[in-house]
């Protein structure tokens, strides 16, 4: 197959329908992208591109975009292809046109997660040499399918996003300062409110996060509630009932959970489980486009 000749320039709002008729065969359907693409377009900080297959640049095939975060570091996020163009090397042309402008404008360090059962974008960190630096368990439950009767509460304490970042820097969050909000890890510094509560006992921390149409990254739909954990299994799992069992007339939500692997055994005994019941991780990639 004769390989496409590509095209890349910025995204417009007038781009926005094409955008959305790629997205609407991304994961069935189930993309994040419509639900912040204006928010996106509106920042005038980072970069959104489109990939075209035509010299006038009006038949739109592919996107990405690269966040910048700070002079060193940038956040690569919505590599998408159109589904009809798909498995042709686009991704890959997709990705380079990212890492060039990351290095073009004096970044250091690019990131980006994935899941751990995307194979396609898996590969592309293998094939451009990310490495993986860490990585976090993804469960989910019905609300109204937790086991609650066992579920016991504990003391914890609501904190803000000041004292919330100075109790992640004294926890074990794996290698780097990054934490997960989510499908997406943050320097501990860029953390942000965006429809966020923090708990904290002794030795773990809760982040909760309701849905926010206003979100810059991917965000809870309005039937879903995030929570992620980090600290000690045991105090981790306390602040998970806690927040379980303050939530009344929630029968409808999902709930899904981020955490270590030592929480998961944890959260299964009280109904969570794993997609498909196969191992789902949210993992972070990051290659340096300058030495060290």
């Amino acid at each position: 197959m004769t390989p496409l000749k590509l095209y890349f320039r910025s995204l417009h709002k007038r781009d926005v329908p094409a955008v959305l008729d790629i997205s609407k065969d991304i994961w069935e359907g189930d993309d994040y992208v419509p639900f912040v693409i204006h928010e996106w377009l509106g920042d005038q900080t980072s970069l959104n591109y489109g990939v075209f297959k035509d010299p006038t640049m009006n038949d739109l095939i592919g996107f990405g975009r690269v966040k910048v975060l700070n002079e060193n570091l940038a956040w690569l996020e919505g590599g998408r292809v159109k589904s009809s163009y798909q498995k042709q090397g686009i991704g890959k042309e997709i990705m380079q046109y990212a890492l060039n402008y990351a290095k073009e404008i004096g970044v250091k360090l690019v990131q980006y997660d994935t899941s751990s059962r995307n194979e396609g974008s898996v590969a592309l960190a293998m094939n451009f040499g990310f490495q993986k630096k860490k990585s976090m368990e993804l469960l989910g439950c019905k609300y109204n399918e937790i086991k609650k009767d066992g579920l016991i509460s504990t003391e914890m304490k609501k904190v803000e996003k000041k004292e919330a970042k100075s109790i992640y820097r004294k926890l074990d969050t794996g290698s780097g300062n990054e934490i997960c909000i989510g499908w997406a890890y943050v320097p501990i510094d860029n953390l942000t409110n965006q429809n966020s509560v923090w708990y904290h006992n002794d030795k773990a921390i809760i982040q909760k996060i309701k849905p926010n149409v206003r979100a810059f990254h991917e965000a809870p739909y309005n039937n879903e509630i995030w929570l992620i954990v980090y600290g000690k299994s045991k105090a981790g799992f306390r602040l998970v009932q806690n927040v379980i069992l303050e939530e009344k007339f929630t029968n409808n939500l999902e709930y899904y959970i981020f955490c270590t692997p030592g929480l998961v055994p944890k959260i299964k005994d009280i109904g969570f489980s794993y997609w498909d019941n196969q191992r789902l991780q949210v993992v972070l990639y990051e290659k340096y486009i300058v030495k060290k």
